[in-house]
């Protein structure tokens, strides 16, 4: 699926401001050297990345029945029984198991730490490999527990760059995102509105996985799908 690009999100980004020079500026260059009387262009698309950033951090890490998350997936290094779980922000891709480290399997979530304890113990009399490829998450602590002698799983992490990364059908999202920070220092009410308007968004993707956000009709003509 194709990503957005600045290129398509500031020229609309830029008219909805320009539409609303009394609460931001008094006007906005679009031409091709960008001079106009608002002379910090570079925050507009500050402001841009940014929302792109808490739309895949806030939104598409956050669904559990989403490709959105895939290819922000990083593979964790091998985790023995009991070791931290890497920092991330976001819901774990998949985990897998291996009894030798090439093999990859995928690993079964025991109920609680119990199971995958009582597993080990069993596995000290009949053998362990019987019951490998079960762990279980601290989630208050931060620590994994499992059965098998290499343990390893994908978890979402994002990396800010020059460049949007959210997918091309969400540039709304983006869109109300940037206009929510922009807006807030220079005007309340603008400032609820699109605080609202991404609030809503997020939600949206959050809940479904929704590939797209679909019709709004909140939305400034300028922002809808």
């Amino acid at each position: 699926m194709a990503l957005a690009l600045l290129a398509n999100t500031s020229p609309r980004l830029i008219q909805l401001l320009n539409a609303n020079r009394g609460s931001y500026s008094s006007s906005i260059g679009t031409g091709a050297t960008g001079i106009g009387a608002y002379p910090f262009q570079q925050e507009i698309v500050d402001a841009q990345i940014e929302a792109d950033g808490l739309l895949i951090t806030q939104g598409y890490f956050q669904t559990a029945k989403s490709p959105l998350r895939n290819r922000f997936l990083t593979q964790s290094a091998n985790l023995a029984d009991g070791d931290k779980l890497p920092e991330f922000d976001g819901l774990i891709g998949k985990c897998e198991w291996s009894s030798n480290g090439s093999a990859w399997r995928a690993s079964d979530l025991a109920k609680s730490k119990a199971d995958v304890t009582e597993a080990r113990q069993n596995g000290s009399y009949v053998g362990a490999a019987a019951f490998y490829g079960l762990h279980w998450f601290d989630e208050q602590e931060g620590y994994i527990f499992h059965t098998s002698p290499f343990f390893r799983l994908f978890y979402p992490s994002y990396t800010k760059t020059a460049v949007l990364q959210a997918n091309e059908n969400h540039v709304p999202a983006i869109i109300a995102g940037a206009l929510m920070l922009l807006y807030k220092d220079s005007s309340n009410a603008m400032h609820e509105f699109y605080t609202n308007l991404w609030e809503a968004m997020l939600a949206r993707v959050v809940s479904s996985g929704a590939l797209r956000l679909g019709k709004v009709s909140a939305l400034p003509m300028d922002l809808r799908g």
